[in-house]
């Protein structure tokens, strides 16, 4: 089946546009890359998925074999529904995981192993900073060994 130009151009367009804050996915967790993204499929369609308003140690950093480790256990395998609000500038979907009727994003932060992402949070996750002081105060996860806890967008402007 052939495109008329004017096929592949309304198609371009619906791709770029933001995602309707009111969409769900439902798919199946395949793949953990690090604590704050995941592969899932739907219907055989992979989906890479940025968890919203939350920032995870980075791989090479203190805690992100960890934290990957921790979120690959909590999910892999598992049909979850994600809430989509929109693509970053990789072409990643940002949404919030549900296993359930569980937060996995805040679930993350109360486990210890990520930051509630202040440069990104909005109105229905800004409550994710009282689950970050929380697992603070009670040396939870990577907040055991606060020293090493760096923040990762800080740890990313660090490398060369």
């Amino acid at each position: 089946m052939k495109l008329s130009l004017l096929g592949v151009i309304l198609i371009g367009i619906g791709l770029s546009q933001p995602v309707h804050a009111q969409q769900f996915l439902h798919c199946k967790v395949v793949n953990v890359a690090d604590g704050d993204t995941i592969t899932c499929l739907e219907n055989r369609t992979p989906h890479k998925i940025r968890l919203d308003g939350i920032d995870a140690p980075e791989r090479k950093q203190a805690f992100g074999s960890k934290a990957r480790q921790i979120l690959s256990a909590r999910i892999i395998h598992k049909h979850l529904r994600i809430r989509l609000y929109n693509k970053d500038r990789y072409g990643r979907f940002i949404g919030t995981l549900y296993d359930q009727h569980q937060d996995i994003n805040a679930w993350m932060i109360e486990q210890g192993y990520a930051w509630a992402y202040r440069k990104y949070l909005k109105k229905h996750n800004k409550h994710y900073l009282s689950l970050e002081k929380k697992a603070r105060q009670t040396q939870r996860g990577l907040w055991i060994d606060a020293k090493r806890a760096i923040y990762p967008s800080d740890f990313r402007k660090r490398k060369p």
